[in-house]
């Protein structure tokens, strides 16, 4: 008797994704005045979550956008159905993120990453179901 195959896991961490590129002077490049004052709670009492740096949003958006093809590749309800963003609003907010930081050019060079993004996370399902596409 075989066992059973375990369910499969989103594994975000093994994803390449367009923010994994951002670099300290890409920061200090689109938000100078945060670099004003290296005391301020820009960087210390806020951390990444700080909207006016905006990385922990663009994180979380890059990993939505990967979780949602993932658990469409594996048959499983979509994981944030209860929130109001669309594949497209979530596509609009990366430009929004990745176009100060020279990430992305615009909305289209932006759904080209977010493709990338989709087929790394379909590839991982794939795997882990055992399917070879």
């Amino acid at each position: 008797m075989t066992a059973p195959r375990p369910k499969p896991k989103f594994e975000h961490e093994r994803l390449d994704y367009p923010s994994d590129r951002v670099t300290i002077k890409m920061i200090r490049a689109s938000k100078p005045s945060a670099f004003e004052k290296i005391d301020s709670d820009f960087f210390f009492a806020e951390g990444l979550y700080n909207p006016r740096i905006g990385i922990g949003c663009m994180l979380e958006q890059e990993r939505q956008i990967a979780h949602r093809a993932f658990a469409a590749a594996v048959g499983e309800p979509d994981p944030y159905a209860d929130e109001d963003l669309s594949r497209k609003d979530l596509i609009r907010m990366l430009t929004d993120e990745y176009k100060p930081l020279g990430l992305s050019s615009g909305i289209k060079h932006t759904e080209q990453l977010v493709r990338d993004i989709e087929r790394q996370a379909v590839a991982q399902a794939h795997k882990q179901l055992g399917q070879s596409r």
